[in-house]
């Protein structure tokens, strides 16, 4: 009787231990499922949801509680979705969401480690950032293409027309000079995309505190220049001393580029402004606030919100003429955002441009 009661309690505790094991995988698995950001939905061979993650809320809109155990075309009224399991075919396909967004659904066959078919199960994972990624990759590859592949076409050409014309040509000297310039705009469009790429990979020179006023004085110095052969006044109201953090080269490309544009676009006679000015904070910070003012064409309010992208120029016939690669404020704004600065603009047409940077001051 001892030994019979002895294996009856043993058969009881093995029982036991087995349902304590199986809720530990369970609870296991319910965790794992339940803190992914993927969508997962499982529907047995009979048409009911047998599990649905935390997940399918956010991006479903369906709660998970009140969709197990029921018929999945009941309870799913989305369509693309509902088509993926009547087809119930196995591999992954893209699948919009309800609000927009794209989804990549894997959808595979739930079987039991003995082979015995369970039913479907579709996981859902959020790529609309890869998508929107994959897209401005394919923008970029084409505005490239197509920047590059004109000024080729250009040097080409002239080319052609210097080797059939020869040396005796009048326009000899102009289109040698046009293939200059042409060569010079590749050229520069190249090192603009190679210093952008460089800054937003983190792989540009190392910031330090600096003095921003000799470096915008020596970046007025440089464009001078170009502002004395149209007759522009250059103006600056700088400071004694402002010490920001920040790479000086690239903070005087910035600054370059930003004077270097109001000198463009600002006709025969008018004036570019660079003043700089602190201003303290309540946490016993401050700002540096450095503002590039011009009298010259003016943005229209439609252009305004797209200054900074890549490759954005302001198209009008008084721009048509003027060259550039559309990159140097997406290059200023990725340096002043670099080191947690901010930059604006403010224009209306006809009227000038005022570039506004704001710099925080570099701490003791």
């Amino acid at each position: 009787m001892a030994t019979l009661l002895a294996a009856g309690l043993s058969a009881a505790l093995e029982t036991s231990q087995a349902y304590q094991t199986l809720a530990d995988e369970r609870m296991t698995m319910l965790g794992v499922l339940g803190s992914t950001a993927d969508a997962v939905i499982a529907m047995n061979q009979g048409g009911l949801v047998l599990l649905a993650n935390g997940a399918v809320r956010q991006m479903l809109g369906l709660a998970p509680d009140t969709v197990e155990g029921r018929p999945l075309l009941e309870v799913v009224d989305y369509g693309p979705l509902r088509e993926l399991f009547v087809k119930g075919t196995p591999g992954i396909s893209e699948l919009p969401l309800p609000d927009g967004r794209i989804a990549q659904a894997s959808m595979v066959q739930v079987v039991t480690p003995f082979g015995e078919p369970v039913g479907l199960a579709v996981v859902l994972r959020d790529i609309t950032l890869l998508k929107n990624l994959e897209q401005m990759k394919n923008d970029f590859v084409n505005t490239v293409s197509h920047d590059l592949k004109s000024p080729i076409t250009v040097i080409a050409g002239l080319a052609d027309l210097l080797r059939m014309a020869g040396p005796t040509n009048p326009g000899f000297e102009k289109q040698c000079q046009d293939i200059r310039d042409t060569a010079q705009h590749m050229a520069d469009l190249v090192t603009d995309l190679l210093d952008i790429g460089k800054i937003e990979a983190g792989l540009d020179a190392a910031r330090e505190p600096m003095d921003l006023v000799p470096v915008a004085e020596e970046a007025l110095r440089i464009v001078r220049p170009n502002a004395q052969r149209k007759t522009i006044e250059l103006r600056a109201d700088l400071p004694a001393e402002a010490i920001v953090t920040a790479a000086p080269i690239r903070l005087k490309q910035a600054l370059v580029n930003l004077i270097d544009n109001g000198v463009k676009y600002t006709p025969s006679g008018g004036k570019v402004t660079v003043s700089a000015a602190f201003s303290a904070g309540g946490d016993g910070a401050g700002t540096v606030t450095i503002r590039v003012s011009d009298t010259g064409l003016g943005i229209p309010a439609r252009d305004l919100p797209h200054v900074f992208d890549k490759f954005y120029r302001v198209k009008s016939t008084a721009t048509r003429d003027i060259a550039g690669t559309g990159l140097g404020l997406a290059i200023t704004r990725t340096i002043v955002e670099s080191v947690g600065g901010r930059i604006r603009v403010e224009s209306v047409g006809g009227t000038g441009t005022t570039f506004t940077v704001e710099l925080p001051v570099a701490r003791a």
